[in-house]
């Protein structure tokens, strides 16, 4: 015959039990979210104040994935609870209105003046001017470096010029129909768009502007060289654009206006294209700046870096040098002399000086020539070592103030002046040498080269050309080349690594395959020779290609290493923080712990969080005759518990039910009892014990009796396998500790809460302090403020977590009346020292 179970207010009490596990449910999924935000806030914050590298895209995605989780909390609260917790939606929305303002800044122009001297910029206005702008103004202003004269034009002035001529639309629509994969597509709506730039009227208040800018420089400097280099808000942050935009060296007057516009047009090259929209998941309207410059009429040029890009054990600083300017060297059309100097004093460690039959200088009429170098200079040191020691002086002042390593160019005049033309963060990565022993003997090295990016990487070999479609590129080959072109950024998602005859670490093309991880070397001798469609394994890592696939060196490297975040992400990230992480609600009892105070993100989880563990009790304690669903622990520990359980059947009908701890089978539960149990709490009551509890010992104010009242004072807590809440009021004070206890770390935590007390405000601040002090050295997370104690433990392994509640069961007991004795600082201190030693605390 089936039991029949009992009705409560009409409904049987499976029903209602039913209903509190659903709930539950819902409620276990709040929980999933709200772990998960409080995750994303740490690391934010992490992100905030260390040095991992992070970009733009990782804090777009970071919000939204933020937004999503807490969309998810408020709407399981107002299924828990009431449809009112949809207020909240309001909140989340006004928060994220502020941030997304914050976000339009870094999403299109700043409102500023068109033309901009150097010397009145620094790095803060990269989000007005663009980066290399904002750097160079930088250099100039803070650090008193040597910078070419010269005047940035900003991106309000670009936003300007795209507006008169209504441009904006008609290209976001050609670029929604791009595919960047295909090569012929590419080619055809870059130069749509392009087409459409650089025939578009530039507005005569703003280009009168700038011709006059234009000769007010030129008379400044005394003579008409002049360069125009693209500096998009952007470009130089996580991914550095490098060689992706458009720059013009030696402008005429009479081309400046024409300039400017190729230099926005080249925003949009097939290039450009492909390497934007493959970095940014979704599209990015960054505007345009532009860098003016006198030209230094170089006699070398060349590229510092402060720290050896492949290989993040090396502290010590690359120097690669031309002869005459260096587009040549950054677009890896030359291959230039390196030097290796000792980080600590500047000293030369090594040089490799190599042939250098060409150089790029300035023509007299305007523009760039390329010329002969005598034959009996080719083999001259490009820089001098004076030259080199003053380098090292100037890269060093430069990374002490950035505090990162940096990616320097320079350009030396023919009077001896160094001129720096960029700084921009440098990737630095981390090689994992591949042991010699575990290549096949068999294993022939078909050639050797100068490793750019390191890793291994096979596959058949496909000579390419600028000509060539990138769809026809086989997916996963070796690309070789004789030196790097524009176009090879459309290759770089497609192969599994690079080989060049000509080229250098300081290329364009070099910073660009340490950015997408490719396995790369340069100065290969020989490489027509080896025939397309020949398997080969390139080893980067120690500047070999062998013949073959070499299975054994084709293991997963370390991952790479990287440098801190750019400048652009890191304002960007702390002008949203105060909208995230600060948590300005508290206490649930203070009266202003309500819906309409939440002014962050943390806020909203922070009230949905407890609000939901409120309705969870308020779901069974409603209920009229709530003792049908609840059990009575039976314990020697003397505290009237309740406990409902979320995954068992409820109490029988007809009487209340009783359950012992061995029953409960709660590790959680088992684990803070037996903490108190060590700490000699009183006996149970109806024993007649008259057991005192430590903190009494000493105290003549406290009597038995006293306790006896308080104590007596229900508790309740809601088990299942995984999950403990437990509320304790023991007269003055209120203990709240939730925990979630699974095989998966990410989702485990330990909340304790903690208020109350009989003595004076300044004695319960004094005990909290105290508390705080001791749970971070538990490895909780101190979140408290006055007397009111709060403290979180979390991705921690389960058997920690139970070992620490037990330790928390003992210490609420060695605490519990302690704010009656804290009467000073010494007492305080006394009393801190003694429980760590009592608790094994070292």
């Amino acid at each position: 015959m089936p039991v029949t179970l009992p009705r409560i207010a009409g409904a049987p009490v499976e029903e209602i039990l039913k209903g509190i596990r659903e709930k539950f449910n819902r409620f276990q999924t709040l929980l999933e979210n709200n772990s998960r935000t409080l995750k994303l806030i740490s690391d934010l914050e992490d992100k905030l104040h260390g040095q991992a590298r992070f970009d733009v895209d990782y804090i777009r995605r970071s919000v939204q994935e933020l937004r999503h989780n807490i969309g998810n909390i408020i709407d399981n609260l107002a299924a828990i609870g009431r449809d009112e917790y949809r207020r909240l939606e309001e909140r989340l929305a006004t928060v994220c209105s502020y941030i997304d303002s914050d976000f339009a800044i870094y999403n299109s122009a700043v409102e500023d003046d068109f033309i901009i001297p150097l010397e009145r910029l620094d790095r803060s206005r990269a989000v007005s001017v663009g980066s290399k702008s904002a750097q160079l103004g930088e250099l100039k202003s803070k650090i008193g470096l040597p910078v070419p004269e010269g005047f940035a034009i900003s991106g309000w002035a670009y936003q300007h010029f795209i507006d008169s001529g209504d441009l904006s639309e008609r290209i976001k629509a050609l670029l929604k129909k791009v595919d960047i994969q295909r090569g012929e597509d590419l080619k055809a709506i870059s130069a749509q768009i392009r087409s459409l730039i650089t025939s578009a009227q530039v507005p005569a208040g703003f280009a009168g502007m700038l011709r006059n800018a234009y000769s007010d420089l030129v008379q400044r400097i005394g003579h008409p060289r002049i360069a125009l280099r693209s500096s998009a808000v952007g470009e130089d942050t996580r991914y550095s654009f490098a060689g992706q935009y458009a720059t013009f060296l030696n402008v005429p007057s009479a081309d400046i206006i024409d300039r400017y516009r190729a230099v926005l047009a080249g925003k949009f090259t097939p290039q450009a294209i492909y390497y934007a929209l493959s970095q940014q998941p979704v599209e990015s309207d960054f505007p345009m700046g532009v860098t003016c410059l006198e030209m230094v009429d170089a006699a070398a040029a060349g590229v510092v870096y402060t720290q050896h890009p492949v290989d993040s054990g090396n502290p010590n600083m690359v120097i690669s040098a031309v002869f005459g300017l260096g587009k040549h060297l950054v677009e890896g059309r030359l291959t230039p002399d390196v030097f290796l100097l000792a980080r600590e004093d500047g000293c030369i460690l090594s040089s490799n000086i190599v042939r250098k039959p060409s150089m790029l200088v300035m023509h007299p009429e305007g523009g760039t020539q390329e010329v002969a170098v005598p034959a009996g200079n080719q083999l001259l040191p490009a820089v001098s070592e004076d030259e080199l020691i003053q380098l090292y002086r100037y890269a060093r002042r430069i990374e002490a103030h950035y505090n990162t390593p940096r990616d320097i160019e320079f350009a030396i005049d023919r009077q001896g002046r160094i001129f720096l033309l960029q700084c921009r963060p440098l990737l630095v990565l981390s090689a994992a040498p591949t042991a010699s022993a575990a290549v096949d003997l068999h294993s022939q090295a078909l050639a050797r080269g100068s490793p750019v990016c390191p890793g291994v990487g096979s596959g058949p070999i496909h000579h390419w050309t600028p000509e060539q479609d990138i769809a026809a590129l086989p997916q996963g080959c070796v690309l070789a080349i004789r030196h790097p072109f524009p176009g090879i950024i459309t290759a770089l998602g497609r192969i599994s690594a690079l080989v060049a005859e000509v080229g250098g670490i300081a290329s364009h093309m070099a910073t660009l395959t340490r950015e997408y991880h490719i396995p790369t070397l340069v100065g290969v001798s020989g490489l027509s020779e080896l025939r397309s469609g020949r398997c080969v394994t390139v080893d980067a890592d120690n500047s070999i290609i062998y013949d073959g696939v070499v299975e054994a060196i084709l293991k997963p490297s370390r991952p790479p290493q990287a440098s801190p975040a750019s400048e652009l992400s890191l304002t960007m990230l702390q002008s949203i923080m105060p909208h995230i992480a600060p948590l300005n609600l508290l206490h649930p009892a203070d009266p202003n712990f309500k819906a309409e105070n939440c002014q962050t993100l943390h806020d909203i989880t922070r009230f949905a969080h407890q609000k939901a563990m409120s309705e969870m009790f308020a779901s069974a304690y409603k209920m009229g005759k709530k003792w049908k669903i609840c059990y009575r622990l039976k314990s020697d520990i003397p505290l009237l518990v309740d406990v409902i359980f979320l995954d068992r059947q409820p109490p029988r009908r007809g009487k209340r039910a009783i359950i012992t701890e061995t029953q409960i089978n709660s590790p959680m539960l088992t684990a803070f009892w037996a903490g108190m149990r060590e700490e000699g709490f009183p006996a149970k009551l109806s024993t007649g014990s008259q057991v005192v509890p430590p903190l009494a010992i000493g105290h003549p104010e406290l009597h038995y009796s006293e306790l006896e009242a308080e104590y007596s004072t229900k508790c309740h807590t809601i088990l299942s396998r995984e999950y403990m809440f437990l509320s304790l009021r023991m007269g003055y004070h209120f203990t709240t500790l939730e925990a979630l206890c699974t095989a998966e770390r990410g989702k485990n935590y330990i909340r304790f809460q903690y208020k109350g007390g009989g003595a004076a405000i300044d004695r319960r601040t004094a005990r909290i302090k105290l508390l705080a002090g001791i749970l971070l050295d538990l490895g909780f997370e101190n979140r408290s403020q006055g007397d009111f104690l709060d403290a979180l433990y979390a991705y921690h392994d389960c058997q920690e977590s139970i070992g620490l509640l037990k330790t928390l069961g003992r210490l609420i007991l060695l605490t519990k009346q302690l704010d009656m004795a804290l009467s000073g600082e010494a007492i305080t201190l006394w009393y801190q020292d003694y429980f760590r030693r009592r608790l094994g605390i070292s």
